[in-house]
């Protein structure tokens, strides 16, 4: 990481803890990227332990809408049918990282098909 990028998480992590921590992450429209960055900084296990599973909930999310519609996408033809499951098979491969065992099975199988 450089310099830059460290001080803008930084910067951001001061933003997001003046205004409130806890609040940050129930707000419905945190994005994973603050989420991590209050993981990364906080140092109050509460809070992280909220982030996380903020993150995680949000990772479940994207996995089971990807999975639609990735299958959705499967049996179209098309440039853009195409396109559009190279990206949602891009998507769900790194949320595989991320996700539960239960949802890494079913990732598992529906690019496996």
């Amino acid at each position: 990481m450089d310099t830059t990028t460290g001080l803008n998480q930084e910067l951001r992590f001061i933003l997001l803890e003046q205004y409130g921590l806890k609040k940050v992450t129930a707000h419905p429209d945190v994005s994973e990227d603050d989420l991590m960055i209050i993981i990364s900084h906080t140092t109050e296990p509460e809070e992280k332990e909220l982030a996380v599973s903020r993150l995680q909930t949000i990772n479940s999310e994207h996995i089971r809408v990807g999975i639609a519609e990735y299958t959705k996408a499967k049996h179209v033809n098309g440039l853009g049918a195409a396109r559009a499951r190279a990206q949602f098979k891009n998507d769900l491969q790194k949320r595989y990282v991320y996700a539960s065992p239960v949802e890494q099975s079913a990732i598992h199988i529906v690019l496996s098909n």
